[in-house]
Parts: C-alpha cells; structure tokens; sequence
C-alpha cells in the first residue's frame, strides 16, 4: 500500500480537495501533539528571532507551502502525517466530512450513512488514525457552497439520531468543513488526510465496509469508483430536506383543531403540529446564546458552546411552552386560519370556585399539582363520602382520577373532539351502580 503511482496520486488529490496553497503537519513534543500549518521560512533567521523572545506566530518572514503531489507522496508512504483545510476561500468545498468517535461510533456512522442513502447521497467510511472513530465521507463533483452542504448535513443528523425537531439548528461540531464561511486570513478547520502509510499497516485511516468495520481489500480500487455528487443531486437534496414539508419527522397533517391547553405552561400535542407551526414555534422559542455571540466576536473557539438556547420543553407526545406565549400563537394561528381550541387547566379557577362554594356545601379540590400524600388522603375523604363536590382540572379528571362515587359531571369546557367527551361521560357510566340517577351537565361558552 505505501508504494504510490503518480496516477494514484492524481486521483488521491481530485478527491481529498481542500485549499491548495496551504496545508497542516500533524506534530509531537513531548507529551502535546497537534497540526499547524506547514511554513517555510530560513532556519538561522528564525532562530535569531526566537532568540530575541519571538515565536512562529509573529515571525515574519515565514510563507505558507503548498498542498503538492510530493506532499501527498510523503504522507501516503508513511514520512509525514498531512491535513487539509476543507473551506475554499470563496466559501465552498470539494467535499463534506463528519467525524464520529466514542464507544458507538461505528453504529453511529452506519446511521447517518443510511440517512445519506435515503436522501439520495452516497458517503464513505474511514477508520480513523486511532482506530476507535470513523470519518464518513460525501465527495462533490465540483466546489459547493458550504452553507448549503452543512445544513444537509445537519439535517441528516437530525433524522439519523431522531434528534429534536425544534431546535433551531441541529449541534455538531465535528463536521469539516465546520463553518459556512472563514474571515480573511482564517483557514477554518482541518481535517487529517486518510491513507497515512504508517497507519495503514495497522488497518487505520483506511475505507471500511460500514456493515462489517473490514477494510476494503483494493483501497485504490474503492477510490477510483467513488460517487462525487453534481450540484444539481447537491441542490436537489437540499430542497427536498427543505422544502418538502413531508420530511419532518414529528408532524403530521392533522386535519381537525390544533388543541391548547393552558396550565403553567401551554401544552400542546405533538400529532397536530403542522410543519407550519413546527417552523412557527422553531423560529420564536429559540434564541441565540451571549455566550456562543461573545465568543465569536473576541475570535475564541466556540467548541462544545451551544449556539441556541430554546424554550420548548418535549415530554413524550406533548410539547410544553412559555404560558406567556400564548398571545403570540394565537395571533399566529388566526393570521394563518388554523384552528383551535384553548382549554384552561389553571389551578388558580378552581381556588376562585372553591372560595365562592364555600358555606354553601363541601368541597375537596383536587389537581395534578398535588403531592402523592396529599392526594391519597383527599381520594380517602371521597371514598368515605365525606364531600359534596369534587373540583377538579379536565385534564387531570379525564387522566389521573378514579373515582367510584360520583354520579353528576358538570363539564365547563370546550373539546377538542368528540373523543374525550365519550372518555368523560365513560367514567362516571362505568363507575355509577345503576342504583342513583346518573346525570351529565355540559356548559358551554357562546364563543365555543
């Protein structure tokens, strides 16, 4: 493997493109390690002005060398360990790249390579220097902008990892290129070159099938028949993850009214949320981070820095929101005619009801706010009879209460659908003896 043809290194470089005029060395000193871009420059000066308290940085008489077939060469046969700088310097690249490590990594990969497959991209996987990471791979036929190509990425991150659809942009930092754009002079990150000879004789930074993690036995054969994507398949892809409201993962077309409940927060249900009101409650309740904005400014690493911070809480097929945010939705929902309804579960309405009965018969108050203990002794009061009315949210009767002994409903608030209505009116049938009148009263608002 380490010998290499010129044709081999042709076809190493049109595929592992990044920025010609510069290139890093991984280096070792010590007990540190890393890559820094590759200078040239006269030792004997250089010494004279770090003798003088001069670093590398500040020297200079220093120029970058390029990215050359010989480089190449030096790092397919094992002399060197060479990394590329992906962003080209008008904001697009030959490629895209995501690094996976971890216990997982492998099962990581194969997930997000299927999700590629899916969208109609076909990616490759290298094992990394160490051996316990993977680079997967999307090669391009020609430079693509590298805002685009990460929002791609991105987003088959979030399908492959079910990762959650309102957050306003998906967190990963280990995509190269990793930035949409570089400043003047900025090279942007870097990724380590595959095929390092010395690491290939330990069957590292080689192409592996994703399904077995065995290296393909012709790596030069695996690279000559690699798929590099037009911009037309780029851009196709791109509009369909984008533009096709079908793709999004939690939503669904429902076809009825969108049902609010209002308690400490709102509450809504994940299967009536249209795209539209994904996109809606996406844009509104996420806020970029100071910290990741303060960072950013001064030229610091944003690594690991959260760059949104958003205000929707997801607890299996609810979402739950801001209660102060209500105004806003509905202004939202009226100006597009979607339909809903608002339900209030507040406990607060039923301290005012329980104050007006107060004197006139005896009431236990009973909500999902109450402690276990509290509870059971307010259920053992209703057991004994010692009650008159119960008060209660909709939700919470509807949900958590079980009771034997009541034989009236009185219901004070609009429904979603028919559904409920029967879940209600079921309870106090299925409890009821047959022995005491049942009966059902329904109050119903004019705006209802």
């Amino acid at each position: 493997m380490p010998i290499t043809t010129p044709e081999q290194s042709d076809l190493f470089l049109s595929l592992f493109r990044g920025r010609q005029d510069v290139y890093a060395r991984y280096w070792e000193k010590g007990d540190r390690s890393g890559y820094s871009p590759a200078y040239e420059f006269d030792w004997a000066e250089f010494r004279a002005f770090k003798d003088k308290g001069g670093t590398l940085k500040d020297f200079p008489n220093k120029r970058l060398m390029p990215l050359t077939a010989e480089v190449a060469k030096k790092h397919l046969t094992g002399q060197q360990t060479v990394g590329i700088y992906p962003i080209l310097q008008n904001n697009t690249s030959h490629f895209i790249a995501a690094d996976f490590d971890g216990d997982n990594w492998l099962e990581d990969a194969r997930s997000f390579i299927t999700e590629c497959r899916i969208a109609g991209l076909e990616a490759c996987l290298e094992r990394s220097r160490s051996g316990r990471g993977g680079h997967v791979w999307i090669f391009f036929e020609n430079p693509y902008p590298c805002h685009k190509s990460r929002q791609i990425a991105l987003e088959l991150i979030r399908g492959a990892f079910k990762l959650s659809e309102f957050d306003k942009e998906v967190s990963f930092d280990r995509l190269f290129p990793n930035q949409d754009s570089v400043p003047k002079n900025g090279f942007g990150n870097l990724i380590a070159l595959p095929l390092q000879g010395n690491a290939v004789m330990h069957d590292n930074t080689v192409f592996i099938d994703p399904e077995t993690g065995v290296s393909y036995p012709d790596q030069w054969g695996f690279l000559k028949n690699i798929k590099r994507h037009s911009s037309t398949e780029l851009d196709a892809v791109f509009n369909n993850l984008f533009d096709n409201p079908v793709k999004k993962i939690t939503s669904s077309d429902h076809k009825g009214s969108l049902s609010i409940t209002l308690n400490n927060k709102l509450v809504l249900e994940k299967s009536q949320l249209t795209p539209q009101i994904i996109d809606f409650l996406k844009e509104r309740l996420n806020f970029i981070s100071t910290e990741y904005l303060t960072k950013k400014r001064l030229g610091k690493s944003v690594y690991q820095v959260e760059k949104y911070f958003k205000l929707i809480e997801e607890q299996g097929d609810r979402i739950f929101i801001p209660r102060g945010f209500l105004n806003q939705l509905k202004i939202f929902l009226d100006q597009n005619q979607i339909a809903y309804r608002l339900t209030d579960e507040r406990r607060d309405h039923l301290d005012v009801l329980n104050l007006y009965l107060k004197g006139l018969c005896e009431t236990i108050v009973v909500s999902g706010e109450d402690s276990e203990t509290r509870r059971q002794i307010k259920l053992e009061q209703i057991e004994n009879g010692h009650f008159q009315a119960i008060l209660s949210t909709g939700q919470f009767f509807g949900e958590g209460l079980d009771i034997h002994v009541i034989n009236c409903l009185i219901l004070s608030f609009p429904f979603s659908f028919e559904g409920k209505l029967i879940q209600y009116i079921g309870r106090l049938r299925g409890h009821n003896n047959h022995a005491n009148p049942m009966s059902v009263v329904i109050l119903l608002s004019r705006s209802v």
